[in-house]
Order: C-alpha cells, then structure tokens, then sequence
C-alpha cells in the first residue's frame, strides 16, 4: 500500500507553457487524492490545536472561534503559523461587532446579546451575473435567480433582512436584462412552493401568479 500511495503522489509531471515539471511538493491539481491527503494532513494539525493551544479555544473545526483580546488572537495565531512550514493560517477580527465566514455575515446586538445573520457580498462584486441575452438555456437562467434567492432565504435570520436583500437582488437582476415581473413571479413561486407562507412583500402583487414564460426570461 506504502509503494502505491508514492507512486500515486511522488514525481508528479505537469505542463506549463508547453514546459514539462516535476512537483517538489504537495499534490497535483486535479488529482482525486488532493482532498482525502489533505485531510489526512491537517488532521495532524488538528490534533496539536487541540492538544497544545496556548489559549482557550472556543470553537474548532478548522475555523477557529476564539474568545479573548487581541493579545490573545495574536498568540494563537503566531503559535498555529509555527506548527508547519508549509501551512499557514489567515486571522479576520470582527469590526464593530461584525465578522464575515465564507458568504455569511454575522453581526452582534450588544444590547441583547444576540446575533443576525445575512448574506456577506465581497466589495469587488460587479452584480454580473447569467444575462438575459446569453445563449444559454432558460432554466439555467432561471436556476440562477433562484440560488440567489435561496441563499438570501438561508443567510437571513429576519424577515426585514430578507426584504431588504430580495430588493437588492431586484436591482441586480434587472441590470442583467430581465424583466421585474420574471423576478418578483420568481420570489413568489419560491416562498409558496417551498414554504407555503403568506409573505408581506407579497401582500401588494396580484394574486394570480405570474406565468414566467421563455419571452421573459
């Protein structure tokens, strides 16, 4: 089993540029056993966090969750950048009580102790996105606007969140060339098929759905 794993992950040819390499380190790109060797690999890592942390350790899964001072952090994260010469940890500290992971923003009512969550957009975001005009088939088009609306539905941890995202999500939407009824047909669709709720921000539209149809998308 040793000989075929070094077979498998040693001397690894690549082209670059019409250049030939060998890969000194690490697993080729691509190659079904990067994620289960990585894996593997930071699971040492794991086990020295949890065994030998200078500092008290919230939460850990590879993401760390530390409660302390700045102080605190900086030891932490100095330690864990010293355990591996090739594994090095990034450290984001919350901003007046604000904190992105991943697409998640989570902010901290200090006044309540509690927390809400919404949808975290980089700042680089153009808002471009599968136009109306793309050669493209129309339930990708379609499928497109509703991840968004689906990731806004999961991310928000209130309905006034919510509104506010969707209406941010229509501007976007109609920058990309559709049309607002294939947008708000879109909303409705999703809430009354998925949670059979009778949402205020549909209060205001006919009751008869709107039929989306391939002129409009």
């Amino acid at each position: 089993a040793r000989e075929l794993l070094l077979l498998a992950t040693q001397d690894i040819i690549f082209e670059c540029n019409g250049n030939l390499y060998v890969q000194k380190d690490g697993v080729a790109m691509g190659s079904p056993l990067g994620p289960p060797l990585a894996n593997v690999f930071m699971s040492t890592v794991d086990s020295m966090v949890a065994s030998s942390s200078p500092v008290n350790i919230s939460h850990y899964q590879r993401h760390l969750g530390v409660k302390g001072g700045t102080t605190e952090i900086e030891t932490l994260h100095n330690w864990l950048n010293q355990l591996h010469p090739k594994i090095k940890f990034t450290c984001e500290l919350e901003v007046n009580n604000e904190i992105s992971f991943l697409d998640v923003n989570v902010k901290k009512d200090v006044n309540n102790d509690t927390y809400q969550t919404s949808t975290f957009i980089k700042p680089t975001d153009t808002g471009v996105f599968l136009n109306k005009m793309a050669v493209a088939p129309t339930v990708y088009k379609k499928s497109t606007i509703k991840y968004f609306i689906n990731r806004i539905w999961t991310h928000t941890s209130s309905y006034t969140l919510f509104d506010k995202e969707i209406n941010d999500l229509r501007k976007k939407v109609i920058q990309n060339g559709y049309t607002v009824n294939t947008f708000d047909s879109l909303v409705k669709q999703f809430l009354n098929s998925n949670f059979l709720m009778n949402w205020p921000l549909l209060n205001d539209k006919a009751e008869t759905d709107i039929l989306v149809t391939d002129s409009d998308v």
